[in-house]
């Protein structure tokens, strides 16, 4: 799947609370289900 767009699904998932970033480290973004916090 093209970065950009996995990355426009995700803010998109964020946006709607399905999912929530938990660490950032430089390039790398790690994600989680809002559920499971």
């Amino acid at each position: 799947i093209n970065g950009s767009l996995a990355r426009r699904a995700i803010k998109d998932l964020m946006a709607r609370g399905s999912i929530r970033m938990i660490s950032a480290h430089s390039s790398q973004q790690i994600y989680t289900r809002a559920t499971n916090t």
